[in-house]
């Protein structure tokens, strides 16, 4: 299973951005963050956040891309959940998706892509 989302994000040019990760209930986690093809954060476990290498004016027509891989390994539910909170731009941007295992054990496969455009 997969859950996606695509965003507009406008950025001005001195825009220093920040994104943070909340990986939810308690769940295992693994994820990777890239810029174009340039990878900011590799198989992290867990919550986390990362500031972007570039200021604004350089983000303009990149992508941000996210991929969180969740496993239910919660004794108390099998429901999982990452909230994507992309910070510093025109307007913060903040998305929880979520999705229910069917099984212990099972993993759910999040993305996040932002293109970034001039404000």
């Amino acid at each position: 299973m997969s859950k996606n989302f695509v965003e507009a994000y406008k950025v001005k040019p001195q825009d220093t951005l920040t994104l943070t990760i909340t990986i939810g209930y308690a769940q295992d986690s693994s994820t990777t963050v890239k810029l174009d093809d340039i990878k900011l954060k590799e198989n992290i476990d867990g919550s986390f956040s990362v500031p972007l290498p570039e200021k604004g004016s350089a983000l303009i027509n990149k992508k941000l891309k996210c991929s969180t891989r969740v496993g239910a390994i919660s004794p108390v539910t099998n429901k999982t959940s990452v909230t994507f909170k992309l910070m510093g731009g025109l307007e913060d941007s903040e998305r929880t998706l979520e999705e229910k295992a069917e099984k212990k054990g099972q993993r759910i496969q999040y993305r996040a892509t932002y293109k970034f455009i001039s404000a």
